[in-house]
């Protein structure tokens, strides 16, 4: 495993779904999981489509809870989980080359001690929307929109209420977490070249109070590569397809793909035709899905038809661009 970080970043939390307990256990990291004391999450509260606020819980949840989670605590659990089923992972990686010859992939890196090259059958990227390794490929990439989020945390105003909290505005919307870190992370989504109004909005203001708010910018939007796997290779979590923040899927989305990926690979290996193309075809029929999902939520919102904003995500299920 080639790792750009020393060590994981630290980065604000995140809202889990009940049912991301299918892909830890299935990784083997769910008692470790619940060990790390990530916060219970009992439902989700929304501002969307009416100017009251209304809820869903997950009481009936097959699954029982989600969950509010520190992002650094999780990412280290998963790093330790590889390592100790056998993955050497290199850190501080400043610069990758990969080259195919024959039936193998050479690649060669440098960190900060050194040059190093290795000969592998299969390489994945799991790069992030970076898409390194597809780039170098020529894998043409999909994008649905300019999404831009802007995510800081602010103290706890008062004990936390233990729901995610999504709400709407004429130029975006917003979403509250509580952490375990007794913080709350909040965030504003809008377009590129939006930046995040000086107040928070009424909702998210009743339960953050006004507490200093630093937020950082990152890439938020919806974009999928056009082929998420080839002779020797794969894309995995938001290298293959990255996701809206509303669906509130992106790392459970990302978990099952490198499930999926994994045992495509395997079979790959084994000689069993046609898993890549399998593993191709179920990223492809996933991200149909989540588009028209992505659409019908933001349908929902009808009360600003006429901001660009708004306007821009009622129909659309193409893509704005496609690009190399």
């Amino acid at each position: 495993m080639l790792e750009r970080e020393i060590a994981p970043a630290r980065q604000p939390g995140e809202s889990l779904p009940p049912e991301v307990r299918v892909p830890l256990a299935a990784l083997g990291v769910w008692e470790g999981f619940l060990a790390d004391g990530h916060r219970p999450a009992l439902g989700n509260r929304a501002v969307w489509g009416a100017d009251v606020d209304w809820g869903k819980d997950f009481l009936f949840n097959p699954y029982g809870n989600g969950w509010h989670i520190d992002r650094y605590r999780f990412d280290v659990m998963l790093q330790r989980a590889a390592g100790a089923a056998g993955a050497v992972m290199h850190r501080g990686i400043n610069r990758t080359e990969t080259a195919r010859e024959d039936f193998l992939w050479r690649v060669s890196w440098r960190d900060q001690s050194g040059s190093y090259t290795a000969m592998a059958r299969f390489v994945a990227d799991a790069t992030g929307r970076a898409r390194g390794l597809a780039r170098r490929l020529g894998v043409a990439v999909r994008r649905y929109d300019r999404l831009i989020g802007w995510a800081g945390c602010t103290p706890l105003c008062g004990p936390a209420d233990c729901t995610t909290l999504v709400e709407a505005e004429p130029h975006g919307w917003w979403y509250s977490v509580p952490l375990p870190s007794a913080q709350h992370m909040v965030a504003f989504l809008s377009d590129r070249g939006v930046a995040p109004p000086e107040n928070f909005p009424p909702h998210i203001s009743l339960r953050v109070g006004n507490g200093v708010w630093r937020p950082r910018a990152t890439a938020a939007g919806s974009s999928c590569l056009v082929e998420t796997a080839g002779a020797g290779w794969v894309a995995v979590g938001d290298a293959a397809a990255a996701h809206d923040p509303l669906s509130a899927q992106g790392i459970m989305r990302a978990l099952m793909s490198g499930l999926r990926a994994a045992e495509a690979v395997t079979s790959a290996l084994a000689g069993r035709g046609q898993a890549l193309e399998r593993y191709a075809e179920m990223q492809r029929r996933a991200y149909d899905a989540y588009l028209i999902e992505r659409r019908d939520y933001y349908r929902a919102e009808g009360r600003w038809p006429m901001h660009s904003f708004w306007s821009r995500r009622h129909c659309q299920t193409a893509p704005l661009l496609q690009e190399v």
